[in-house]
């Protein structure tokens, strides 16, 4: 039983040192990362990367988004 209560307050202290701006910033950075791989592919004509760039703004976008519009 002892080792559950360990277990919990290690994950309160997690949830204490994270938060919402630090997530944030953390998707514009890779918002950023996203659009350059993206130009880089398409660039250097490998063709995984602007779909993997993409990707990555995409959910960015999407995270930010649902941050922004949520509320919370």
């Amino acid at each position: 039983m002892a080792r559950y209560r360990e277990g919990m307050e290690v994950d309160a202290m997690a949830r204490s040192q994270v938060n919402e701006g630090m997530i944030a910033g953390t998707a514009l950075f890779g918002l950023l990362i996203g659009i350059l791989l993206f130009m880089a592919g398409l660039r250097a004509r490998i063709y995984w990367l602007p779909l993997w760039g993409g990707g990555l703004a995409l959910a960015s976008l999407a995270y930010l988004g649902y941050a922004l519009f949520s509320g919370s």
